[in-house]
């Protein structure tokens, strides 16, 4: 992934995704629909086993360990 675009509503400390106010609901979370894709992206990518612990094996972009 290069960009994400996206309109952005910060309420009580939790990012929702929705073009106005009305559109927001509980589930569409900048968190939901990002980056919990991203991380698991990540870790299935890098996954960690015995025979991989400490080791960086297969990077997405760079070095990335989450």
């Amino acid at each position: 992934m290069i960009s994400v675009e996206a309109d952005v509503w910060l309420i009580n400390g939790t990012l929702y995704i929705g073009h106005e106010l009305e559109s927001l609901t509980p589930d569409r979370t900048f968190d939901g629909l990002y980056i919990q894709s991203l991380v698991t992206i990540l870790n299935l990518q890098n996954p960690v086993t015995p025979f991989t612990a400490g080791a960086n094996v297969g990077p997405v972009y760079g070095s990335i360990r989450l």
